[in-house]
């Protein structure tokens, strides 16, 4: 007993990967898990033209699963720009907070709770991590993760005053 129509038996493989892509890639630096779909999506590119344009008869379906793959990436390669843009945002007001700590007390907080900020909030939500550490310059240790893969850092240099790229 088969209780599914044959339109939707095609297309639930695909539904099933979407929603699986969406769970892994829609976590705060889980954009990379595009990379391993996307020699399968190129190799039945050709396939889903070609029955598009020959087989009337499957193109509703084709359609469907075509427009769905679309939105999928979109959504997972949208969801990382935003996020990535909402965490430096973050990360550009704290850091201005910083400075002008270490200008009215000529060294840079021990924590970031000193300046009005949750560690365990920022860390969470957008992967933010300030320390001092014990010994040294007294130059602080402030990053935040990639938005789009979950191994690569961005570190402040205090002393050039810019971002640096940190990849695994």
């Amino acid at each position: 007993m088969n209780i599914l129509r044959p339109e939707l038996r095609a297309v639930l493989p695909h539904l099933i990967l979407c929603g699986l892509l969406l769970l892994l890639g829609g976590r705060r630096g889980g954009a990379f898990i595009i990379v391993p779909f996307l020699p399968f999506l190129l190799v039945s590119l050709p396939w889903a033209v070609y029955v598009l344009w020959r087989k009337p008869e499957k193109r509703r379906q084709q359609f469907v699963i075509m427009v769905l793959w679309t939105m999928t990436i979109s959504a997972v390669l949208g969801l990382a720009e935003w996020q990535g843009r909402e965490t430096r945002s973050k990360a550009d007001a704290i850091i201005v907070d910083l400075e002008n700590y270490r200008d009215q007390h000529g060294k840079y907080p021990v924590r970031l709770e000193d300046v009005g900020y949750g560690s365990a909030d920022l860390r969470t939500n957008f992967g933010i991590v300030y320390s001092m550490p014990a010994e040294g310059d007294g130059t602080p240790y402030f990053r935040h993760q990639s938005a789009h893969n979950l191994f690569d850092l961005y570190v402040w240099n205090a002393v050039t005053k810019a971002w640096e790229y940190q990849p695994d």
